[in-house]
């Protein structure tokens, strides 16, 4: 409700709750935060990404996206430190959302396996990066995508195919390929 109402009152009285001791509380100041564009309610978006509790942090992941290439920043490192699957998933699904040029070089590394965690490498990681990728549909991120037709992982392989082809049928965008230049 306060963020609804999107003035300088209610954006320090929801900053008061961040510290709440109840995690579904503090998914809901992520949701409300996600209304005030200032700062202060991004960096506040970043104290979250680093909450003890994975639906905070989703909330939070979540939030970001509207913010659009500033917040690539903030979800770059849940790349490699992220410990929860969903929310990592979550953090590559907004970098796909969000797109823009470090976008889609954070996500080719991903999709490649560039990683020193074993985690981060398997078949199931990378092929969310591919799609990411392939939500983004720059001439780029396409590229990335199609070099992986050839990678020595028989289900990347696969499901890097489908994606070309999908990618293919819905054709590019020249907005998002602009976005790349």
């Amino acid at each position: 409700l306060l963020g609804a109402l999107g003035d300088a009152r209610a954006e320090q009285l929801v900053l008061e709750q961040l510290r709440h001791p109840d995690a579904r509380t503090r998914r809901e100041v992520m949701a409300a935060l996600e209304r005030f564009p200032s700062a202060g309610a991004l960096d506040a978006l970043g104290v979250g990404l680093l909450d003890d509790a994975a639906i905070v942090r989703l909330r939070a992941v979540a939030a970001l996206v509207p913010r659009g290439a500033v917040a690539v920043k903030l979800l770059a490192p849940l790349l490699d430190a992220e410990s929860d699957r969903e929310v990592l998933y979550a953090s590559i699904a907004a970098l796909g959302s969000i797109g823009g040029p470090e976008a889609v070089q954070l996500l080719i590394r991903a999709a490649n396996g560039e990683t020193q965690h074993a985690k981060r490498r398997t078949a199931a990681y990378r092929l969310q990066a591919c799609a990411a990728l392939a939500q983004i549909r720059t001439p780029q991120a396409m590229a990335a995508v199609q070099g992986l037709r050839d990678d020595r992982d028989r289900e990347v392989r696969e499901g890097a195919m489908r994606l070309v082809a999908q990618a293919a049928r819905r054709g590019t965008t020249a907005v998002r390929a602009m976005a790349d230049a």
